[in-house]
């Protein structure tokens, strides 16, 4: 039953009210009208009141147009008659009228589909507060995707103002129901636009710091690529605003760089982000602030799942290192640009997904086409805006004679890392202690090692060394040799000098070219 305030406020605001009463053709009928719907006149008499009114309503749909105040004494008869204990009775004649007390009647026969169209086939008849009634009861009710169609039907002539609060309210429900599409289309549609840089043009809500930070981690956790990097710029864009905001945007960058190369790796496959280029061009293993077990972990277990039952030879060591470092890379395969379109970014990974799949899923074709549809609408071309232009093989074969790996020196100790973590993880799952299985794989990181350290001028870190060190304890034919790492170790920690290093483990002064690995 509702609630005479409720009633009060949203249903019956004076200074909404359309001149429902005295305006009436009959004078007489108004007067007979206030009292035969006192809550002390009979339930017949009180039907009877409350239909001739609605009668007289219907046949004069005019006076709809016009807002004045009502009398306190008829507007305090008709709450109490709706607020009743004869309440069904008077909903139904409600939902009879063409006006907008018809709204609440529909309303509180659940019928909210009928609602929302309602309040658009005469937007001039309705109150503002009669549409954030419906918002406030659908997203009650758990009908997100009518309140997003509610608001859709209400963007082009803006008729209704919809509050803060109730945008809050659907953001927040959007989160904890799981809805990412729903709440990226909203926030693509209604907080930012995209163009070749993301720029804010038209803010439906405020997006404050703490509701934007949940919203980002929902589209990670969701794995939504596209409106993850949409709303990160828009935060980044928020970030300049606050104090101290130099440093709040930097940590949200390198934050968003990280996240995101997790979801396009879960996306891609950490073999295919290698290999076009996106590792590399998120800078990670060059960045100081990037830290192994915090930030670059999870790519590592990644990979170690991709050659968990492959062979990992030297060399597809030495490739997947020199990738990381943006040698042998296709960057014309689904690569990352900063300045691509999020939506374009989205539909080349698509189309990764749906090459590589033999019967793919029917929503990510209609996504892909979806996005192809949109950029070559003339209005969208900044769409295109930043696109990779696709080398020739002459091209990419001139591009890597002048690019080759002595170019780079030093090579990256977090490269190393992530691959010795890689091998250490292989050499824990092998069933059979003490196997050759085992000692290759533990032959496999010395030579990696020391071929990264004398070839590349790699200086490892303590956490490489101390991976190293733990390989070699892991089989009797090699744990004998740690000693050997010892001095390394000491050294990199600071406790020896360079010259008391085994030269097995010194970098050398000209080290040989070793010629790219065939990628194949």
């Amino acid at each position: 039953m509702l609630r005479s305030k409720t009633l009060e406020k949203l249903l019956f605001d004076r200074t909404r009210i359309c001149r429902l009463f005295s305006a009436l053709a009959n004078p007489a009928t108004l007067q007979q009208a206030v009292f035969g719907m006192h809550k002390s006149a009979p339930l017949e008499l009180r039907r009877k009141s409350f239909d001739d009114l609605m009668r007289q309503l219907d046949e004069n749909e005019e006076l709809w147009k016009d807002n004045a105040l009502v009398e306190s004494e008829i507007h305090h008869n008709m709450v109490e008659l709706i607020n009743g204990p004869d309440q069904d009775y008077y909903m139904k004649e409600l939902q009879k009228c063409n006006g907008w007390l018809s709204i609440y009647s529909l309303i509180h026969d659940r019928l909210y589909y009928n609602a929302v169209q309602g309040v658009f086939r005469h937007p001039q008849y309705i109150p503002n507060e009669t549409f954030e009634y419906l918002c406030l009861q659908l997203l009650k009710n758990d009908q997100l995707k009518l309140f997003m169609d509610a608001i859709d039907k209400n963007s082009p002539n803006h008729f209704y103002k919809v509050s803060q609060n109730i945008y809050e309210k659907f953001i927040r429900l959007c989160i904890e129901r799981r809805q990412d599409d729903l709440l990226a289309k909203f926030i693509e549609k209604y907080i930012i636009y995209t163009g070749d840089t993301e720029v804010i043009k038209y803010q439906a809500c405020h997006i404050d710091w703490q509701l934007g930070e949940s919203i980002l981690n929902f589209f990670y956790s969701c794995g939504n690529i596209k409106a993850y990097s949409k709303t990160a710029a828009l935060m980044i864009l928020l970030a300049k605003q606050l104090p101290k905001s130099e440093k709040l945007a930097r940590e949200l960058r390198f934050k968003s760089r990280v996240q995101k190369l997790q979801m396009y790796t879960d996306k891609l496959g950490p073999y295919t982000v290698l290999e076009n280029g996106m590792f590399h061009k998120f800078g990670l293993i060059a960045n100081k602030n990037a830290k192994f077990d915090k930030h670059l972990k999870p790519f590592a277990n990644s990979l170690f799942s991709y050659y968990k039952d492959q062979q990992l030879t030297l060399e597809t060591c030495i490739l997947l290192i020199e990738y990381m470092h943006g040698l042998h890379t296709q960057e014309f395969k689904e690569s990352f640009s900063k300045k691509l379109n999020p939506d374009i970014q989205m539909a080349r990974i698509y189309r990764s997904v749906i090459r590589k799949t033999a019967d793919p899923d029917p929503l990510i074709l209609k996504n892909y086409t979806d996005i192809i549809n949109m950029a070559n609408d003339k209005n969208n071309k900044h769409m295109k805006d930043g696109l990779p232009v696709r080398r020739t093989q002459n091209q990419r074969f001139s591009e890597e004679e002048a690019l080759n790996p002595d170019d780079i020196k030093p090579f990256k100790p977090k490269a190393l890392q992530i691959i010795l973590y890689v091998l250490h993880e292989r050499a824990k799952n092998v069933k059979i202690p003490q196997s050759d299985e085992l000692r290759d794989i533990i032959v496999t990181a010395v030579l990696l090692f020391q071929a990264m350290i004398k070839v590349r001028s790699l200086k490892p870190s303590v956490d490489c060394v101390q991976l190293m060190m733990d390989l070699v304890r892991m089989h009797p034919a090699t744990a004998p040799h740690v000693t050997l790492l010892q001095p390394l170790y000491d050294k990199v920690k600071g406790q020896l000098p360079e010259n008391q290093i085994p030269k097995r483990l010194r970098p050398q002064e000209s080290p040989l070219k070793t010629p790219p690995p065939d990628s194949t």
